[in-house]
């Protein structure tokens, strides 16, 4: 019965230093937390780039906590927040919150997305405590399902710009 007390205790000491060990080489490099891609959009003007990407917002984020902070036609600047659910663990609800930023050039455009941030949304009563505040992303699982919500995103905003507006001189 000693030896299975003793077994038992030198494995959960030798667990918990491979968990602090493997949460230490988790961190999160800077360089991580941001997504940025320049597009190039031959033949078309700053003015219809600025339409086309302040039409991009409107359609694309209609949620009361996705907003436009900040928009500058003159100075070909959008910037805003964003949100999106998902869903990590096993199976618990996240809220992610991040800034957009669009510039806009004659003939290119560029879209950065930084700054995640993530709050538990569920109502797991042992959550409590995590709930209602958004907190930095400090986990690799978080940052890959936020990552690729931002390539779609990016991947959107590349295609409404080649769209364009449809415009009808007859309305």
């Amino acid at each position: 019965m000693r030896r299975l007390k003793v077994v038992v205790v030198l494995m959960f000491c030798f667990s918990v230093t491979i968990f602090a060990q493997k949460n230490k080489q988790e961190e999160i490099p800077q360089d991580s937390l941001i997504m940025q891609k320049v597009i190039e959009v031959p033949n078309i003007s700053k003015d219809d780039l600025y339409v086309r990407a302040n039409t991009w917002f409107v359609q694309s984020f209609k949620f009361a906590k996705t907003v436009i902070e900040f928009s500058d036609k003159e100075n070909g600047k959008i910037v805003g927040k964003y949100t999106f659910d998902y869903y990590k663990g096993l199976g618990d609800p996240y809220t992610s919150i991040q800034t957009i930023i669009v510039e806009i050039k004659d003939e290119r455009v560029r879209i950065t997305i930084e700054e995640p941030l993530e709050k538990y949304s569920g109502s797991a009563s042992m959550l409590v405590a995590f709930h209602g505040e958004y907190k930095p992303i400090k986990k690799w699982n978080s940052l890959e399902k936020i990552r690729e919500n931002w390539r779609k995103t990016i991947a959107s905003f590349e295609a409404s710009l080649f769209k364009g507006t449809i415009t009808n001189e007859n309305w």
